[in-house]
């Protein structure tokens, strides 16, 4: 009797998997298909598991997929290694049949909805890298975090976008941003890191987009951090603009700051490159007498315990002159002493013998 050789598949749902393998290649191996139109137009994929209507619908040869939620990968088609969990989520996927949309993770209703070549990105949460089209290798973790290019363009690569909101307009490079609607400012930045909520929320006193900066808890033009508590920070003295020291200092209660101080001209405002006033931490002492090394910063508290120490050094001191001018006058006395009972010794009479009768 001939045998029929089928690919292992499972359906449920009207139409599910409906041209499996129609090509008769015997290729379309190993997928799962459970809601109406599931893998619909799935002819040589194999491996690919679609959970909703209308998941993966028009995938053909794609491999290795997971849609799970209504139309994700809706327009899949040759991509392979994608997960979407979430209706809508990876949507667009390959849409141009560029079959480079490979490896990506969405997790979120929309999310990464309008990727179409772009690979290896992962978003988490509503909208998540929403508007990425051709975007490589970004994070976003958070609800329309890469969310709204604003450019449209949609090549947004290598960022890392982490909070509600975080990075949402941004088409930039390399940029990392962490907290609740940070980098919002950002539509084109390039090697930035914000840390810290709202960061960049208001794009006035940052001035737009901005190209390698580092803000941390910084709110300008807000309600910024007005202290910052950083440990292990070496005090190594650095030469600004070849001339000026400074260096990095912590007070008695962990405040983080910068001294600054012009050997050749103590008096004088310490200057940067082009000019530009080095940072002077708010509220230091004016600068001090001209020297090679900047000395630790003064420590009321450790000043008063040394002026105690120097006194009892000074008393103890005074006192050891004492106790030696006492013991050579002891010494002195002995001496006198000595010769005395030496003298008395001489003067006394001869013992007498008396007879007993």
């Amino acid at each position: 009797m001939p045998t029929t050789t089928r690919p292992s598949a499972i359906c449920v749902g009207s139409f599910a998997l409906q041209n499996n393998d129609i090509t008769g290649f015997g290729l379309g191996n190993f997928n799962g298909a459970v809601g109406a139109f599931a893998l619909q137009n799935n002819t040589d994929g194999f491996s690919n598991n679609a959970f909703g209507d209308s998941a993966l619908l028009l995938n053909t040869t794609g491999f290795d997929n997971t849609a799970i939620g209504d139309a994700a990968l809706f327009f899949n088609d040759i991509a392979a290694l994608n997960t979407a969990v979430g209706a809508g989520a990876l949507a667009f996927n390959d849409f141009s049949l560029a079959g480079t949309a490979n490896s990506n993770v969405a997790v979120g209703v929309a999310a990464l909805f309008i990727n179409d070549g772009g690979s290896d990105n992962d978003a988490v949460g509503e909208a998540a890298g929403g508007t990425i089209i051709n975007g490589l290798q970004n994070v976003a973790m958070g609800s329309f975090a890469l969310g709204a290019d604003a450019s449209g363009l949609g090549l947004s690569s290598a960022n890392v976008a982490i909070g509600f909101g975080a990075e949402a307009f941004d088409d930039g490079l390399f940029n990392t941003v962490v907290g609740f609607s940070a980098g919002q400012n950002l539509t084109a930045g390039f090697e930035n890191i914000y840390i810290g909520d709202s960061i960049g929320l208001f794009p006035a006193p940052l001035g737009g987009n901005e190209v390698n900066t580092i803000r941390i808890g910084d709110l300008s033009g807000f309600n910024g951090i007005t202290q910052t508590f950083v440990g292990g920070i070496a005090n190594s003295p650095q030469v600004w603009n070849g001339v000026t020291v400074c260096q990095v200092t912590v007070d008695f209660f962990g405040h983080l700051g910068v001294d600054c101080v012009n050997p050749d001209n103590p008096g004088a405002t310490p200057q940067g490159p082009g000019g530009q006033s080095a940072p002077v931490r708010p509220g230091a002492p004016g600068a001090p007498q001209p020297r090679s090394r900047p000395q630790p910063p003064a420590r009321p508290q450790f000043q008063a315990m040394n002026d105690k120490v120097e006194k009892l050094q000074a008393t103890v001191a005074q006192q050891q002159k004492q106790i030696e001018t006492l013991t050579a006058q002891l010494r002195e006395q002995a001496a006198q002493i000595q010769k005395v009972s030496a003298q008395v010794e001489m003067i006394k009479p001869a013992p007498r013998v008396v007879e007993n009768r």
